[in-house]
């Protein structure tokens, strides 16, 4: 496999872990509306400016995927080869992720979120993880710029 196509693999495993995590994120959120669990919306209208586009689709994944996945999954392969605590790692790590995201009903989809970039992770490296990440961002950034008024 030459380069390119190695780069071109894990970019499209990224995706296909970023589309499923997709299809998990619709669900939970029918659920949570249905319960009426579902988190406070955002107070301001979405900003679509090209600067905004920058942040969410290529800056925040990469710093993202940086602080919560690379740093503390190299660091425990390093340490140890124990998988238990490998994934112990990886749930920790999602949930501070998915709370940071907003409200604790976040851990259900930015938390899954976290264990699906995570898998990612650990299917093709850093990125595959920012892919995925970059790709969910992508599409709720166009979806944002077609439902916003």
């Amino acid at each position: 496999m030459t380069k390119s196509e190695d780069v071109l693999w894990r970019i499209r495993i990224g995706v296909k872990y970023g589309f499923f995590y997709l299809l998990w994120a619709l669900l939970v959120a029918i659920v949570m509306d249905f319960t009426g669990l579902t988190p406070p919306g955002p107070a301001t209208k979405a900003d679509l400016s090209p600067a905004f586009f920058f942040i969410a689709v290529v800056f925040a994944p990469l710093m993202e995927e940086l602080i919560f996945r690379f740093f503390p999954i190299t660091l425990v392969r390093f340490v140890t080869k124990n998988k238990l605590v490998l994934w112990l790692t990886i749930l920790s790590v999602s949930i501070i992720f998915g709370y940071l995201h907003g409200y604790w009903q976040n851990i259900f989809i930015q938390g899954f979120a976290g264990i699906m970039f995570s898998r990612a992770f650990l299917a093709g490296g850093l990125l595959c993880s920012f892919s995925a990440h970059s790709f969910v961002n992508l599409t709720i950034f166009t979806i944002a710029t077609f439902l916003s008024p």
